[in-house]
């Protein structure tokens, strides 16, 4: 119990960003949970969403529609095997 006050106040902001993340993960991509067995499959499940999502959104920036992000993740899900134009 040698930490200061504000060391645990900046622990407690930052494990409520941690929650924040995952709760966006798991909402933008529909994740129900995170199956691993490891901390390697974590970090790969955590890279491979990460990517994901920056995908996700450069593809909205450069879209000509003022797509919804979460729009844009149902119709690439919906028309993933098809060749259009977004």
């Amino acid at each position: 119990m040698k930490w200061s006050t504000q060391t645990i106040a900046e622990l407690n902001k930052n494990r409520w960003q941690i929650e924040f993340f995952f709760r966006y993960i798991k909402q933008l991509l529909h994740v129900k949970t995170f199956i691993v067995t490891n901390k390697n499959d974590i970090l790969i499940h955590l890279w491979t969403t990460l990517i994901s999502i920056l995908i996700l959104k450069y593809l909205k920036a450069i879209s000509k529609y003022a797509w919804h992000l979460s729009n844009l993740v149902a119709f690439i899900g919906l028309n993933n095997l098809s060749k259009l134009t977004l």
